[in-house]
């Protein structure tokens, strides 16, 4: 279960909540350094799982209310996958259309290249992530191109070759999107199959 998925506007997670979703929260907290020393993932939404929730919250300066929605969520996703950081998606106009993120990266993507991260035990470079519509068309990318909308990477993976990466991004990412390209990869999780 993606982070992203443990909560909507509609179905919160809060004080009473229990199942699932709950444990992947507590372990998605627990992963960002906040602790859970006497009760740990055990799937129930209490007053300690409220408590790691609000210094979570405090820590990524978004409000605190020890209740999650889609805007914790989101900030959460970033601790789910350890080898990757928010600002290596950065959009690379350097601030000259941008604030740098026009879009949100899409949690799958990031599962993607987790896998393939564990896949080689190698560090994963992003060269291009997100892009903003200007910078995509200064460096000529497709007018629909998946950076536009946070679901695309191309990327290196250190010491391994781009057609070794490409073959296993295509074994990893049945349905999304796979490019081979003579320096980089490039990987995302559109629905529906692309190859090039």
């Amino acid at each position: 279960m993606l982070i992203t998925e443990i909560a909507d506007k509609k179905n919160l997670l809060q004080v009473g909540s229990a199942g699932p979703k709950v444990k992947v929260l507590q372990e998605a907290l627990i992963k960002s350094g906040q602790e859970l020393p006497v009760y740990g993932p055990d799937g129930k939404f209490g007053a300690e799982t409220k408590k790691a929730v609000e210094a979570f919250q405090e820590m990524v300066e978004i409000k605190v209310d020890g209740i999650v929605g889609p805007e914790t969520a989101k900030e959460l996703k970033w601790y789910a996958y350890p080898n990757f950081k928010k600002a290596e998606f950065k959009c690379k106009c350097g601030g000259r259309y941008c604030n740098g993120y026009p879009v949100e990266v899409d949690e799958k993507l990031l599962y993607l290249l987790q896998k393939i991260r564990d896949h080689f035990d190698e560090p994963v470079i992003i060269n291009s992530g997100i892009r903003c519509k200007k910078h995509n068309q200064a460096v000529g990318g497709a007018s629909r191109s998946q950076h536009l909308y946070g679901t695309a990477a191309d990327i290196v993976v250190k010491d391994v070759s781009a057609s070794r990466v490409y073959t296993v991004a295509n074994k990893i990412n049945p349905k999304g999107g796979v490019g081979r390209y003579k320096t980089y990869t490039h990987i995302d999780s559109r629905d529906g199959r692309a190859r090039w």
